[in-house]
């Protein structure tokens, strides 16, 4: 595959630049990088701003696994961070700090802790279930490399989640001579090789590669809310200078466990975290067009043509301009001059315009379709359902969200081509498969895996999520059908219902109203296709064993998988915790469990009692 350059991706297809993210990504998390950091955020940052929903940038990406050997469940979900590139980006969150604590910027007096971000592998050590060290994965399941410890792998600090990292003096005085390219290569060579390299057990020997917990390291800064801006620059860069590891920027996150737990997650990273990366000077340059673009919700983006302009070290000729109401307001065109960023050394953007052109124009058709475009909000908006580009894009995220493989880009488009759409595809037949340009095997392998999925159990959120409602995700499609299930939605919910509950503002639920009534046929045929949908919402009796009960699981279980234990207990009336606290009940241990709960547990006077005696409790 040829590679994408920053300064062309611009004039990349979705599909195009889809697939180099996917394929840049893969050899990154196998330690053999294509390309630079900087070259990769900057397609990630151009795929991030055309399909904002896309699983690329809305799940953490999976390091690839050699085998299922190895594959280990996370006792927990162990998610990625959001990136940011400028002050007002950290300004924005902090704002969003500050909202849910009820301060402002200006006296806020919640602890913000501010680290390096290491260059590393990152990780958990499962100290209390099964002392195994695990790699962060596709945040669900990740893959062992406990092996690392008893060839010398050092632990630096106590926490759980952590970095495998190789001491940057080492790595310059030792590694570097013998040709090793980067600390974070060499690092991921070691977690996943399967014979350890003469030079990788030197390395181990001489305790050059180590866990560093980033709860406890000894670089981090704490500082209070109001304080964060003032103190940002310095901060940033007294941590990266004095960090004896490799790093990309510094992570800042809500110091109290509470409030960040509280402030909850996405399906992709935390709310209460955020990553922050150096951004470049800003550049003057002439405007010398703009190139139209459609994306797979059908908005239509501007790419601005520029000037060749030299920024960070590269030679700029395109970048973003977000929106056509942007071009509207700033009056961008042929002849204005814009300052532009390319932001941490990776994708330039327009910052403002400081000469607007004297002739602005807006397109007034689809560059796809040539539908007449319709102005929502700040964007233009191709609105023809019947537009083969938006299709594609609709059987391909409908059939990653539900599971269904085979069904990559190309293929999207043969089907988009012939007529299918999502529901023509979940029924469709060997024939129109062929008559779409599919041989006969192809044919009969979508066949079998369309059956594959219709026949297995399926999660109602994941049915919910897959017919691409705007704020809708995985995440938002569990909340809401916790409380209303599949079938009540489709008979019809208001705006006032949905913002009654959190997390859901007024105009997410004005869209999540209009996008059920655009989609109900679908959503209508898809609860009526699986075999078994299950369901959010929990029915529980009044006489159930656990309810009112806060419960915490620890240790390895003989019952069932950590999911499907704690699930059960969900529907026996149990709110399930992950670490004890003041509010915990009982805490359920299973084999192999480690003393800093339990000893929690003690000093707190929660309930101890051992998987057996959870059995027969509820019956």
């Amino acid at each position: 595959m040829q590679i994408l350059t920053p300064e062309f991706s611009c004039f990349a297809t979705d599909a195009e630049l889809i697939a180099q993210v996917a394929h840049l990504n893969t050899e990154y998390r196998k330690g053999s990088p294509l390309v630079t950091d900087a070259h990769f955020d900057a397609l990630f940052t151009e795929l991030e701003q055309r399909q904002p929903d896309h699983e690329l940038v809305k799940k953490v990406q999976p390091e690839p696994l050699q085998d299922s050997k190895g594959r280990i469940a996370h006792s927990r979900p162990m998610l990625s961070t959001e990136k940011s590139y400028e002050p007002a980006e950290v300004k924005s969150w902090l704002e969003k700090i500050a909202t849910f604590t009820g301060e402002t910027l200006a006296n806020g007096t919640t602890l913000i802790r501010i680290s390096p971000k290491f260059d590393g592998c990152a990780g958990r050590f499962d100290k209390d279930a099964s002392a195994k060290l695990i790699t962060r994965g596709d945040g669900n399941f990740g893959n062992d490399f406990t092996h690392l410890i008893a060839h010398g792998l050092v632990f630096k600090g106590y926490g759980e989640i952590g970095e495998v990292i190789c001491d940057e003096g080492y790595f310059q005085s030792v590694l570097k001579p013998q040709g090793v390219v980067h600390p974070r290569n060499f690092v991921a060579g070691l977690i996943s090789a399967d014979t350890l390299s003469p030079i990788g057990l030197k390395a181990l020997k001489d305790g050059a590669v180590h866990f560093v917990s980033y709860d406890d390291h000894p670089g981090n800064v704490t500082v209070t809310l109001s304080a964060v801006m003032d103190l940002l620059d310095t901060v940033e860069a007294s941590l990266i200078a004095n960090c004896p590891y490799r790093t990309d920027g510094i992570i800042l996150q809500v110091h109290d466990e509470q409030i960040f737990k509280s402030m909850g997650h996405g399906s992709r990273s935390h709310h209460a975290q955020l990553a922050k990366k150096i951004a470049g000077e800003p550049v003057e340059a002439e405007i010398t067009g703009i190139n139209w673009q459609v994306g797979r919700s059908g908005r239509v983006t501007p790419v601005l043509n520029i000037v060749p302009t030299e920024m960070s070290g590269a030679t700029v000729s395109n970048c973003t301009a977000h929106h056509a109401g942007n071009v509207k307001a700033q009056g961008i065109g042929a002849g204005a001059v814009g300052l532009y960023i390319r932001a941490g050394e990776v994708i330039p953007k327009l910052l403002k315009v400081l000469k607007p052109s004297p002739n602005t124009v807006l397109p007034e058709e689809c560059p796809c379709c040539q539908s007449e475009l319709v102005w929502q909000g700040d964007f233009l908006n191709c609105n023809n359902d019947a537009c083969e580009g938006r299709i594609a894009s609709q059987l391909e995220f409908l059939t990653k969200t539900l599971g269904i493989d085979l069904i990559g880009r190309k293929a999207a488009e043969k089907l988009a081509k012939a007529g299918v759409d999502c529901v023509g595809l979940l029924s469709i037949t060997s024939e129109k498969l062929i008559g779409a340009g599919f041989g006969a095997g192809q044919a009969a392998n979508i066949l079998s895996e369309i059956d594959r999925v219709k026949t297995n159990p399926i999660e109602d959120f994941k049915v919910m999520a897959s017919v691409g409602i705007h704020t809708l995700g995985k995440r938002a499609s569990k909340n809401l059908l916790s409380e209303y299930p599949l079938n009540a939605l489709l008979s019809g919910i208001t705006e006032t219902q949905i913002t009654a509950l959190s997390g859901f503002a007024d105009t997410k639920a004005t869209a999540i109203v209009d996008g059920l009534e655009k989609n109900k046929a679908l959503l209508s045929f898809l609860a009526q296709f699986f075999v078994q949908i299950t369901p959010s919402k929990l029915v529980i009796s009044n006489d159930a064993p656990l309810i009112g009960l806060n419960v915490v699981f620890t240790g390895t279980l003989s019952s069932g998988s950590r999911n499907e234990v704690e699930r059960n207990a969900e529907m026996l009336g149990a709110k399930i915790q992950s670490s004890v606290n003041g509010k915990t009940n009982v805490l359920v241990c299973g084999a192999n469990v480690g003393v800093s709960k339990t000893s929690k547990a003690a000093a707190l006077g929660v309930k101890v009692i051992t998987e057996a005696d959870y059995l027969m409790m509820i019956g």
